[in-house]
């Protein structure tokens, strides 16, 4: 599925894999949707797996797919949601 939508010619989702560098190991993903162009409203969410929870890397790679947000898509709003017992998301 994140494959095909690279290949959408008006994209708006970018779905980017979660690598902990150390080991070049995928430990997750993490992406931006754009929800409405016109408004420059996109969402973010990731997944990593459990084992690295609380280390930092949800935070590290939102931060760099907000970046992208608002940088290079040009982004207005982005917003996430979470779930409620997630106390590190939230």
């Amino acid at each position: 599925m994140f494959i095909n939508q690279q290949k959408e010619l008006s994209r708006t989702k970018f779905q980017l894999a979660v690598i902990l560098k150390q080991e070049n190991r995928l430990i997750g993903n993490c992406g931006i949707r754009i929800n409405d162009l016109k408004l420059r409203e996109a969402n973010i969410g990731y997944e990593l797996n459990p084992e690295y929870w609380g280390q930092g890397y949800a935070t590290e790679a939102a931060e760099v797919i907000l970046k992208f947000g608002f940088e290079e898509l040009q982004m207005h709003r982005v917003w996430s949601w979470c779930v409620a017992e997630n106390i590190a998301s939230i």
